[in-house]
């Protein structure tokens, strides 16, 4: 696969379509070749040989092979112009924004508007100060000190007093960045070793051999690129008990000013998180009302990216902590009140959160019809979210299905499952025996009423320690036991979560 298809491979089906928009409005040409070879290469023509196929395909019998190559060369700046021009429509921070105004202002000193453009170089400035991007202010300083001749030009001993104290921030922050990937690649080394890496230690460490440790409180971006780090390593592992106090400690020890409204939403958001996934429901429900005062008065802009999280993150802790009713409520609403306007991610996690809680109330129809009302195939869905969301939602339909009594369309759904997520099953030891025992719950529902066959049950699935475990791992084994219980099952769920 070349440089060309690797690129249109990449692009979603949505942007596929939206690129293929882009290029009819170019030209008025009936003819159009680049939208043809741009076709055959998204839709993966199975073609014998692409490199005598595609030209005989474009061009007839006897292809003309040199346009062919400028056909395509087109189609490549065709497609870098497309993605520029859409990562501009995605990306509405701080960086976007100043490197928008500097190449305005570069196009209007070029045409002689030099006192607009001087504007244009005060208003990047500005923004850029603003967020802490001491790169790019040394980048605007330059340019400043180059058009300095302008009489709209700012006094020259300003621009140069500016740009010295400028520079030692500029330095820090690239020191960071060198600092950023030794930590990354520490940890990394760490990880794959199999040593549980102190994430805490290296940090500091290598802060204090660049000069940062004091730096880094006074400076929330670079703050949360570290704790990022650290929580990738916390990721892979799941131990989020040790990660718990570090960021806690971090964000306490850190000042956060009105502009940096955006890191502390990421930073309370993350804490709020890592709360939840430790069985701190309350304690994440206190960081989780402080996210949403401080989203009250934040840019609407980032409503749309921290209100859905903030909603099902809240809901969540609310479910655990016997509050069901309320969160059912708060994703009833979301989904009422801002389906339209979610991202599809934040969309289809509300849906199969709220159907799971509709079980869990034992609304089976509910939880089906919530299910059913999901526009798009497996298919489509996995390559958004992923296997393991797509045989969550699976589970989800079986063990409802099972509710209705519908043991044909059970066998049918177990028999898709094993075929489907043949190589996840094959991963994980505890899927394999639910689904087992799932099967012997269907064929065999006389054994489950046996006290041997319960400890057989127990003895087959494997937990982590408490501080690895995931909590959405439990959901379908409380299902089963409750069922060898003939209990409730959201009463044993919360007994299974509370006792482990």
């Amino acid at each position: 696969m070349d440089n060309l298809e690797s690129i249109i491979e990449a692009m979603p089906s949505e942007h596929q379509k939206d690129f293929t928009a882009y290029l009819q409005r170019l030209k008025s040409k009936q003819e159009r070749k680049d939208i043809d070879l741009f076709r055959l290469l998204a839709e993966k023509q199975n073609l014998p040989d692409k490199e005598k196929s595609i030209p005989m395909y474009l061009y007839g019998k006897k292809p003309n092979l040199v346009a062919y190559h400028a056909l395509r060369k087109r189609l490549m700046r065709q497609l870098a112009d497309f993605i520029l021009l859409k990562s501009r429509e995605f990306d509405l921070s701080a960086t976007a924004s100043v490197s928008e105004l500097l190449a305005l202002a570069r196009y209007l000193f070029d045409r002689g508007v030099e006192k607009t453009a001087w504007h244009m170089l005060r208003k990047a400035e500005k923004i850029a100060i603003r967020n802490d991007h001491f790169d790019l202010l040394n980048t605007i300083y330059h340019f400043q000190l180059e058009k300095s001749d302008s009489e709209f030009a700012d006094p020259l001993e300003s621009i140069i007093e500016k740009r010295n104290q400028n520079k030692p921030l500029c330095e820090e922050e690239e020191r960071a960045v060198i600092a950023q990937a030794l930590i990354t690649k520490q940890l990394s080394q760490a990880r794959q070793t199999g040593a549980v890496p102190d994430f805490e230690s290296i940090i500091s460490t290598i802060l204090a051999q660049y000069q940062l440790t004091t730096v880094i409180s006074k400076r929330p971006a670079m703050l949360y690129k570290l704790v990022n780090i650290a929580r990738s390593v916390v990721l892979v592992r799941k131990d989020y008990y040790a990660f718990e106090p570090y960021v806690i400690q971090q964000y306490n020890a850190t000042t956060f000013e009105l502009r940096h409204g955006y890191i502390q939403l990421r930073m309370l958001y993350m804490i709020a998180q890592t709360l939840y996934r430790n069985r701190k429901f309350e304690e994440s429900t206190v960081y989780l009302t402080q996210l949403y005062a401080l989203l009250q008065d934040s840019q609407k802009s980032y409503w749309g990216q921290f209100y859905p999280k903030y909603v099902m993150l809240m809901a969540a802790n609310y479910m655990y902590d016997t509050k069901r009713d309320a969160a059912i409520v708060l994703l009833e609403e979301l989904l009422k009140n801002q389906g339209k306007s979610l991202s599809i991610k934040d969309q289809l996690n509300a849906q199969i959160n709220l159907a799971f809680y509709y079980f869990q109330q034992e609304e089976y129809g509910k939880a089906s019809r919530l299910l059913l009302t999901i526009p798009h195939s497996d298919q489509w869905c996995q390559k958004k979210m992923g296997m393991e969301w797509v045989l969550r939602k699976n589970l989800s339909e079986l063990i409802i299905q099972y509710e209705f009594g519908n043991i044909d369309l059970v066998v049918n759904k177990i028999r898709s499952i094993e075929t489907t997520f043949e190589a996840l099953l094959k991963r994980s030891r505890n899927i394999r025996m639910y689904m087992q025992f799932v099967k012997e719950l269907v064929e065999h529902p006389e054994t489950f009423t046996d006290d041997v066959f319960h400890q057989k049950v127990e003895a087959a699935f494997v937990f982590l320690p408490v501080e690895q475990e995931d909590l959405q791992a439990m959901h379908f084994y409380a299902w089963l036991k409750a069922k060898w219980l003939k209990r409730k099952y959201y009463d044993v769920l919360l007994e299974l979560v509370q006792s482990s």
